[in-house]
């Protein structure tokens, strides 16, 4: 395959960040690997570094909410906290063990895709165009 694909298995740069290889992973949902404030599980980490192990360069995370005031996101919290950042240091580090790069993906909540009901209260917007 590498003979097949030879820019594949080469580094590249994205800005300062330097990945080992081209091959990355995409975010997924990890519902149900997540403590309820939000923190990864034991099972979260092993599920990523799993793929670090197999060598891919970049894996880019499942969502993590930076806001838990306004969208609900169904009543399942994903929000960054203090708290959650202990298990965050400890992926962080095994995944650099391989050579891999992660990136978290950040959100405010599900925007103009969400339910009305997964949101509290009066619904943030720059525009007066109902959700749905």
């Amino acid at each position: 395959m590498a003979l097949s694909y030879p820019k594949l298995f080469e580094p590249v740069k994205l800005g300062q960040v330097t990945l080992k290889n081209r091959i990355a992973m995409a975010p997924m949902g990890i519902v149900g690997l997540t403590n309820a404030d939000g923190s990864l599980t034991q099972r979260a980490i092993d599920y990523y570094v799993e793929r670090a192990r197999g060598g891919v360069g970049l894996i880019i995370t499942s969502l993590f909410k930076v806001e838990d005031e306004i969208d609900t996101m169904g009543g399942r919290s994903q929000c960054i906290s203090r708290a959650s950042i202990v298990p965050f240091r400890e992926l962080f580090e095994q995944v650099h063990a391989y050579g891999t790069r992660i990136f978290v993906q950040l959100t405010a909540g599900w925007g103009r895709v969400s339910r009305p009901y997964a949101t509290r209260g009066v619904p943030v917007s720059a525009s007066v165009v109902p959700n749905y």
